[in-house]
């Protein structure tokens, strides 16, 4: 995926995620490689590390969000969601026009 399909599916801004894969590439834990066909796009691939912790990580991860989902609906966990998702957009943005 490129860092912009990524930015999409997590619903957050591509310089949001372009933090965020540059610790992770620092880190070792993905590579970013040119886009076969076109130029300017970077695609992100999780390295041998990065798939190892991200399977070590994964079933303590569901535990937590079923721990926490528990008792709610769906309805309400995606309000709950789409409201952190609006909420982190609005104070990056902020950060961004205040030159942070």
């Amino acid at each position: 995926m490129s860092g912009a399909d990524l930015a999409r599916a997590c619903n957050t801004t591509p310089q949001a995620m372009n933090g965020v894969l540059a610790t992770l590439e620092r880190d070792g834990l993905v590579e970013r490689h040119p886009h076969p066909t076109h130029g300017r796009i970077l695609q992100v691939t999780l390295t041998r590390e990065g798939e190892r912790r991200l399977k070590a990580a994964t079933p303590a991860v569901r535990g937590l969000e079923s721990t926490i989902e528990q008792d709610f609906s769906p309805e309400q966990i995606a309000a709950v969601k789409a409201w952190l998702v609006a909420s982190a957009q609005r104070l990056e943005k902020a950060a961004t026009s205040r030159g942070a």
